[in-house]
């Protein structure tokens, strides 16, 4: 579960820190004292082997007050120490991005997950499903919920 909080964190500041200049921790209104358990935990995971290394960026207030790279890149050929600007796949990840955001949406009453899909994408209004062997219009409509 912290690997996944982790990725989503790093895929949702990717984009926005390379242009970034770093303040320190303080001026952010981040704790060092919290960013250094942060920290042990993530040298704890590369020591146990669940990681060969990481990047973590913390924005907050608009200021970057976080951006380190931890560990090696442990991936064959590109093996050697990580950099905050390495490259990761991340998978399926997209995911949980997305259900963040639908859920972001949802609190500001801007989505609702009973809403059909079509009320989004028009192009879902008449969808159809196989029943027999043929097509039939489904039942119900695709909700947000579903997706």
């Amino acid at each position: 579960m912290r690997l996944c909080a982790f990725l989503v964190l790093c895929v949702f500041t990717a984009f926005t820190v390379s242009a970034q200049e770093v303040v320190s921790p303080e001026k952010a209104g981040l704790s060092a004292e919290k960013l250094a358990v942060i920290k042990t935990a993530i040298d704890a995971d590369i020591a146990d082997g669940k990681l060969a290394g990481a990047t973590l960026s913390i924005m907050r207030h608009g200021k970057l007050g976080y951006h380190k790279a931890f560990g090696t890149r442990g991936n064959g050929a590109s093996e050697g120490p990580m950099k905050t600007d390495d490259i990761f796949r991340i998978y399926s990840m997209s995911k949980p991005i997305t259900t963040v955001a639908a859920m972001i949406l949802m609190e500001r009453g801007q989505l609702n997950l009973s809403d059909p899909l079509s009320k989004y994408i028009p192009a879902f209004a008449e969808t159809t499903v196989l029943v027999d062997g043929k097509l039939a219009p489904q039942a119900n409509p695709i909700t947000i919920e579903d997706l």
